[in-house]
């Protein structure tokens, strides 16, 4: 895009100077006329002049390219019909034999040297003219056509070739390049305005395809190229025969041979030029969309490396959690532990302390049992408080066994007692329980039951209890 950019300004700049020198050129001849000055009308005395007529047109053109390039195409279009129509009347004075009083309508010629009528510009001229005022017309866009950059680019490519042969003329001294018979010849700084005018037009082709195409060099630039090389060639071949006569008829056919491979050299480099400018675009198109997919995985890249900092961070932030919370869980695990071991303490502190009062009174219990004249319910009643004395000290070890229980280790110490006797103490202490309510509590105990049974007493007792 840099490229374009810097091509389109190129070729407009390129356009502005070509204008403006077409309009110093005029400008500066015609002053030449004013002042009387022969050197600013024909270079050397022996030249041929440039007519008044010519220098409006040169001066008329400049100035339309400047109008359009302006934006000014009302004007334009002026300075093209005005140049167009004097290059036309003059053709149609040198194809009818006829005068139509434009010739010397503005200024008294009184250089007259190798012109045919006074004031009247070449044929050659004339026609140059006539293309320039034809291709302004097309470049304000009033005429419209297919392939419109194409054709002005020719039509610029023929004004070139015309100025190019002409100029040659003068500096080979074949005086039939730039005049036609015996009619009025093309002054060599005339031939140097239109090779300006050739170029501007051509630039203005080039220009508005730049604004259209992608490419460097347009594809139709090999037509003008051709058509030019090819015009400028038959000019100078029928110059030197018309020069040269029979006398040396080898030279007019090398120059024509030599001309056209010429022609299909230009051709050729133009089109190998293009090829080369496409595949080069091609080339970075490619690079630039490589550079885009590039920064595109970079940024990727970039975005997956925040996404895994992130988690990365995350997941040492929920790390860090469990720790506090691990941490949390084992001071509270010590915490209990250190808890249970103080109950665990506290419940064989009390177990022991319990055992003192019950030793007794199992003991005085047994005593007394021992005594003479005991009634039934005296018996019966020291019965149920050993048995119950009994039934808390099976408690009271219940007591140290439940830190056995929160160890997860229960021991069984199974032996052989009486399983009647066993159950009347359960029963008595029920009934008792139960009379204290006033409920009436009894037991039938089956004749099956075995009297002897091998069995942890104190887990049985709990679970009957």
């Amino acid at each position: 895009m840099t490229n374009k950019h810097f091509l389109y300004q190129s070729l407009y700049f390129a356009m502005i100077i070509a204008a403006g020198l077409s309009s110093v050129l005029g400008g500066i001849v015609l002053i030449g006329w004013y002042t009387h000055s022969i050197t600013l009308i024909q270079v050397f005395p022996n030249f041929v002049p440039m007519q008044y007529n010519t220098a409006i047109g040169f001066l008329i053109c400049g100035l339309g390219k400047l109008f359009l390039l302006f934006n000014h195409k009302r004007l334009a279009m002026l300075c093209a019909g005005v140049a167009g129509a004097i290059g036309f009347l003059t053709l149609v004075e040198y194809v009818f034999g006829v005068n139509l009083g434009i010739d010397e309508l503005l200024m008294q010629h009184y250089v007259t040297v190798k012109s045919s009528q006074p004031g009247r510009m070449a044929p050659n001229t004339a026609l140059c003219f006539m293309l320039n005022g034809l291709a302004l017309l097309m470049m304000t866009h009033v005429v419209r056509i297919k392939l419109q950059s194409m054709t002005v680019g020719v039509l610029g490519s023929l004004i070139i070739a015309l100025g190019v042969v002409a100029f040659m003329g003068y500096l080979s001294g074949i005086e039939t390049a730039y005049g036609w018979g015996n009619l009025t010849q093309m002054a060599v700084h005339t031939a140097l305005g239109f090779i300006i005018l050739g170029v501007g037009i051509l630039m203005y082709a080039w220009h508005e395809s730049a604004i259209e195409e992608i490419r460097m060099i347009p594809r139709w630039f090999v037509y003008p190229a051709g058509i030019g090389m090819t015009t400028i060639t038959v000019a100078l071949w029928q110059a030197l025969r018309v020069q040269l006569g029979n006398e040396q008829f080898a030279l007019p056919q090398v120059v024509l041979g030599a001309g056209i491979l010429t022609a299909v050299l230009l051709v050729l480099i133009i089109r190998f030029a293009q090829i080369s400018s496409e595949r080069a675009k091609a080339i970075e198109r490619v690079n630039w969309k490589l550079e885009q997919e590039i920064i595109e995985r970079k940024q990727a890249e970039q975005k997956l490396t925040q996404h895994r900092d992130q988690l990365e961070h995350l997941v040492k932030e929920r790390t860090s959690d469990l720790i506090q919370i691990n941490q949390r869980l084992e001071n509270a695990k010590k915490k209990s532990d250190v808890a249970s071991q103080a109950k665990s303490d506290f419940l064989a502190n009390m177990s022991h302390e319990l055992r003192t009062p019950l030793n007794g009174i199992l003991g005085y219990a047994q005593i007394l049992k021992r005594s003479q004249g005991l009634t039934t319910l005296q018996a019966e009643g020291l019965n149920i408080i050993q048995q119950s004395g009994e039934h808390l000290l099976t408690l009271s070890n219940d007591i140290l066994d439940l830190s056995k229980i929160e160890a997860n280790k229960m021991e069984l110490y199974p032996s052989n007692f009486n399983l009647q006797n066993f159950l009347a103490g359960i029963v008595g202490i029920i009934r008792m329980r139960a009379q204290e309510k006033d409920i009436s509590f009894d037991i039938e105990l089956s004749n099956a039951l075995p009297t002897s049974v091998q069995a942890d007493e104190k887990r049985l007792r709990q679970i009957l209890d």
